[in-house]
């Protein structure tokens, strides 16, 4: 029996010592250090249908802190506290970060793999800590965190994920959006994806099975009357309705996701 003890007791202090060495190692990562790389991404993330720059890291969207200060935000970081606050910001009741944000026209065009690295910031969201990373010197965090100001949702056919907030205005471009791709019947050939970026109407649409040689060159020729025309059609139908749709932008992919060709109108 005073054997099988002493066999037991042992057995913890070994636990106990692996545990601690692993505690160690965790925080021995040197700030800076890559704990992680992004995956590109389809899904858009959005507040009041205005879109921000987003990140697949481990299947989660992932933000920008620093861009949430043109969405209604408080962004506030502390050297001496190395602390990154955000908190809502109570005198706006207006937000444009299509021309507020310097990166707004940019966002999608970072959608590659880049490096996560470790950071010693810490970052408050509503006045809660939460889990932190730096990409390219800016902190990202996942935005279900946003929660904390309202209700976060995901819309698998827009493939965006979105937080409205009651306060501020909405982009009236996205809501013509969620109605068009509501409206849009079904394609046999083609996959339809309908999206606001600031005043541009953006329409993805993606070949349901793979395109051959000859059909890839047919939309690389920009031989596409037709597919202009019809987003003619539609920014006609937009400005008659009063809705500020600046121009329609229409890109063509292949089933597997590789782009063929695009166009912009006017």
């Amino acid at each position: 029996m005073k054997k099988a003890i002493k066999k037991l007791v042992a057995l913890v202090s070994v636990m106990v010592m692996m545990a601690s060495c692993l505690q160690l190692s965790a925080g021995a990562v040197k700030v800076g250090a890559v704990i992680g790389k992004t995956r590109p991404t389809d899904i858009a993330a959005s507040i009041n249908g205005f879109q921000l720059q987003s990140y697949n890291v481990n299947d989660y969207t992932y933000i920008c802190v620093e861009d949430l200060q043109y969405y209604g935000f408080n962004v506030v970081y502390d050297n001496n506290t190395r602390t990154l606050s955000v908190t809502r910001n109570d005198y706006v009741s207006f937000i444009d970060p299509q021309n507020e944000n310097p990166a707004f026209w940019s966002i999608g065009s970072k959608n590659v793999s880049k490096n996560i690295l470790h950071t010693d910031i810490v970052t408050y969201v509503n006045g809660e800590a939460v889990q932190s990373s730096n990409i390219d010197g800016y902190t990202i965090i996942n935005f279900d965190e946003l929660n904390r100001f309202g209700n976060v949702q995901y819309s698998d056919l827009a493939r965006e994920i979105s937080l409205n907030l009651s306060d501020l205005n909405v982009n009236p471009v996205a809501i013509y959006a969620d109605a068009l791709r509501d409206e849009l019947v079904y394609n046999s050939t083609w996959k339809y994806q309908v999206r606001a970026k600031g005043d541009v109407l953006v329409l993805t649409l993606t070949l349901r099975n793979y395109a051959n040689r000859a059909t890839v060159d047919y939309f690389k020729s920009n031989n596409i009357a037709e597919e202009k025309n019809e987003a003619w059609k539609i920014l006609n139908t937009v400005s008659t309705a009063g809705i500020p749709v600046s121009s329609v932008y229409a890109e063509y992919k292949n089933s597997d996701g590789s782009f063929i060709t695009s166009f912009q109108i006017p």
